[in-house]
């Protein structure tokens, strides 16, 4: 007689065969999840995103692969998108997985844009770990760039009482870059010094205090800290900032130093970056000075209503959503009298405005005048030229597709 055991016997085989090869499947991801984890310890953070999802195609479901490719993404890649949906779905599906999953979310958030957001989840963040401050630091920073200027200082004081030195460095600059925005002048530099005093070799200092001096038209000073910010980066890397080199570019050329100028922008262009876009497109006014010997050009707009583009030359900007500044910028003029006023060019033919103008100043032979008109940037694609007695500024393209 045959035993009854006989019968049970091949189900429960299959039952073995699929429990192991489960274990085995699972086996499998976790050697790709420590393989990553090994390689971003190794700085191989390409190779370490591969074995990341080598590890969740074997075990979708595979929490530290997931959290872990997420913050690769964030911190590594400057893939924010992606690593904000890689953490938004542990957070769906373990919401205590991380102690700092808030703050995480929040970093991805800021990366962004998307301040009023990152700002609640970095709340979050400091009611689970009050003493976190690096949060504090970082909703400080979304609070400067929402214009919460005083809150974002009380973020900042907070973060320098408690954070380390090391940290206390960078959040000296981004307290001193909100006492400069409040107008708040010399509080600014004594906060860049107490950086230096941490770290004297602290490029970022070097640049943030620039980009204030120029706009504070504090060209010297901040010719100074552009040449000192660019020999630290060519001791750090072999390319510097192409930015960097076009600011300074931009200062020589104001001053004179046509030919120091155009070395600057041969700089700019060896180490430009793909996705670098031109601040100052002096090249082609600086070319011509020296081929002429002519310095008596007169008037150039500095247009500052376009954000971050500043063209002398010709810039075209896309823009989905109304600008909500009037036109307006800089002028700089070597033929200025006190009783002219420039004209404002759309499409090449002149438009009735009023201008607000700053203080005057005299800088290196020029005129210097921050002025702001009346007229909004129209619909559509149009050109803006600035008109001061008979010389007439490079054309700046403007395609504005509002809403």
């Amino acid at each position: 007689m045959q035993p009854k055991s006989f019968f049970i016997s091949i189900p429960v085989l299959l039952i073995w065969i699929l429990l192991y090869s489960l274990q085995a499947e699972a086996q499998t991801a976790n050697s790709f999840f420590h393989k990553g984890k090994q390689l971003t310890y190794k700085k191989d953070y390409q190779n370490a995103l591969s074995a990341f999802n080598q590890a969740l195609a074997k075990d979708p479901n595979h929490i530290k692969a997931l959290y872990e490719r997420g913050v690769l993404r964030l911190y590594y890649l400057d893939q924010s998108e992606l690593a904000l949906a890689d953490l938004q779905l542990v957070y769906q599906k373990e919401p205590d997985f991380s102690k700092i999953m808030y703050y995480n979310l929040a970093n991805a958030q800021n990366n962004l844009g998307w301040n009023e957001i990152a700002i609640e989840n970095f709340n979050k963040s400091l009611e689970h770990l009050p003493k976190f401050v690096c949060a504090a630091n970082n909703r400080g920073m979304c609070k400067s760039k929402l214009g919460k200027y005083e809150e974002a200082l009380i973020d900042f004081d907070v973060a320098l009482k408690k954070d380390s030195k090391e940290h206390k460095k960078n959040i000296f600059i981004n307290r001193a870059n909100v006492f400069a925005n409040l107008g708040q002048w010399e509080n600014a530099k004594k906060d860049y010094e107490s950086s230096l005093a941490i770290d004297p070799f602290n490029q970022h200092v070097f640049i943030n205090r620039a980009s204030w001096e120029i706009k504070r038209l504090e060209f010297g000073s901040a010719m100074n800290d552009l040449s000192i910010a660019l020999n630290l980066e060519e001791k750090i890397k072999d390319n510097s900032r192409a930015d960097h080199f076009n600011q300074r570019g931009f200062l020589y050329f104001l001053s004179g130093n046509i030919q120091k100028a155009i070395v600057d922008d041969d700089s700019m262009q060896i180490s430009k970056e793909k996705d670098y876009q031109i601040l100052f497109n002096y090249r082609a006014f600086a070319s011509s000075i020296l081929q002429n010997q002519n310095k008596d050009f007169t008037c150039i707009v500095w247009d500052d209503f376009v954000g971050n583009t500043n063209n002398l030359y010709q810039a075209t900007i896309n823009r989905k959503n109304k600008i909500p500044k009037m036109l307006g910028g800089i002028l700089y003029s070597k033929e200025y009298q006190a009783k002219m006023e420039p004209n404002l060019l759309v499409d090449g033919s002149p438009v009735s405005c009023k201008w607000k103008k700053s203080a005057i100043q005299q800088q290196q032979g020029f005129t210097v005048i921050p002025m702001e008109s009346d007229f909004f940037p129209l619909k559509g694609k149009h050109s803006y030229q600035l008109q001061l007695g008979s010389t007439v500024s490079q054309i700046v393209f403007i395609n504005q597709e509002t809403n």
